[in-house]
């Protein structure tokens, strides 16, 4: 049911974009998009599918003898690749209104149908800029980088782009992945195109959180909260 439920706020965000719908003024939304890689990624999604509907079409009328089934097998083929292009669009204009939001009690994770989540700040022991860096390409061989990362350790990524924030939990908390799926991280990374002003806007509701709650009750230092250890993963 979730995964139905998905693909139609995905249908939904291809017809905003079509209609060119303006984005909210939402000042506590962090984005993802800029200088993240994801658009080039969805051209070329929309490039090769262009490329591989005509192609896959000549093979199969190579290899088949015209056929009423031959006509079937060519309209799933052109109906998947379609939806395909359909589900990027939508996907991208999800993330595009999405991102990541401060709010006065904690962090609201918006990222389509990849991530979502709230991070109250008494769940958050320190918040720095990420040092992740895999000592092997992850996009190359994924089961090397599942032998490289720690568990409990989440990289909530939208593409092929380097994570620049870290936040770390003062226990496990989970997070909901693709469709719905619950994943429990004790630290994530992700990427935020302007990741000195989202920590010093998270790092300032840290202090007045702890401020509200008063200082005693505050499990984190403010010394901690831009705690850049080297996480050579």
């Amino acid at each position: 049911m979730q995964m139905f439920m998905e693909e139609a706020k995905n249908l939904k965000g291809v017809w905003r974009l079509l209609r060119r719908s303006p984005l909210s003024d939402d000042l506590s939304r962090f984005d993802v998009l800029e200088g993240s890689q994801y658009q080039v990624l969805i051209s070329l999604v929309g490039f090769a599918t262009l490329v591989e509907i005509p192609l896959i079409h000549f093979i199969i009328q190579y290899l088949w003898e015209p056929s009423p089934l031959l006509s079937t097998v060519q309209i799933v083929i052109v109906a998947m690749s379609l939806y395909g292009i359909i589900w990027f669009l939508g996907d991208y204009q999800r993330i595009k209104e999405g991102g990541y939001h401060v709010y006065a009690d904690g962090i609201h994770i918006d990222i389509s149908s990849r991530w979502q989540g709230s991070i109250p700040f008494s769940a958050i022991k320190s918040v720095s800029r990420s040092n992740f860096k895999p000592k092997s390409s992850w996009e190359q061989d994924w089961r090397k980088k599942q032998e490289q990362v720690p568990e409990g350790l989440g990289r909530l990524s939208i593409g092929l782009e380097k994570p620049n924030v870290c936040i770390r939990f003062q226990e496990n908390r989970s997070i909901k992945g693709l469709y719905g799926i619950e994943r429990s991280f004790n630290e994530i990374h992700f990427y935020v195109s302007n990741p000195d002003q989202f920590l010093t806007t998270v790092s300032e509701k840290l202090k007045d959180s702890c401020i509200g709650r008063g200082s005693n009750s505050c499990s984190h230092q403010s010394g901690e909260l831009f705690d850049a250890k080297d996480r050579g993963f």
